[in-house]
């Protein structure tokens, strides 16, 4: 994933006496918390991106300001463990999808094309009205237009 935004002070500092032998393990276990920080941050912000959602529009379904999001998405402020769930429930994605990157909308496109046809094959079993309420469903759930 493309990184937005320049590493903290931190983690320069800690890598380098890392390398030279110099970091402590509470500087060292210090970096990994924020590298870890900044990853779920990421991936949150990629699964809002993916769901064309504004950070104003997720913050208002989750209650928080959109300064707080932002300052998540950016790994600035880690999300409590009752942030990730709400926000691995308005994504549709389990909070483990959240830590880890995997999203369901981001599917390789191999994988894809074989789940498309799979889809394709069931569908060919149901009547229009249902396959129309499967659509919107699909699109309720992960937010799409």
């Amino acid at each position: 994933m493309k990184k937005n935004h320049q590493q903290p002070e931190e983690i320069i500092d800690a890598e380098i006496k890392l390398g030279i032998g110099e970091a402590t393990e509470s500087e060292l276990q210090k970096s990994k918390r924020i590298k870890f920080r900044i990853m779920v941050g990421e991936n949150i912000r990629a699964a809002r991106l993916r769901r064309n959602m504004s950070i104003e529009e997720l913050a208002e379904l989750l209650t928080l300001t959109s300064g707080f999001v932002g300052l998540i998405e950016r790994g600035t402020r880690g999300a409590s463990s009752y942030n990730i769930c709400r926000l691995a429930q308005v994504f549709g994605m389990t909070a483990d999808d959240l830590y880890k990157g995997t999203d369901p909308l981001s599917v390789g496109s191999e994988n894809k094309e074989a789940l498309l046809k799979k889809m394709t094959a069931l569908a060919g079993n149901l009547a229009e009205d249902r396959i129309e309420f499967i659509i919107e469903a699909i699109k309720a759930l992960y937010r799409l237009d």
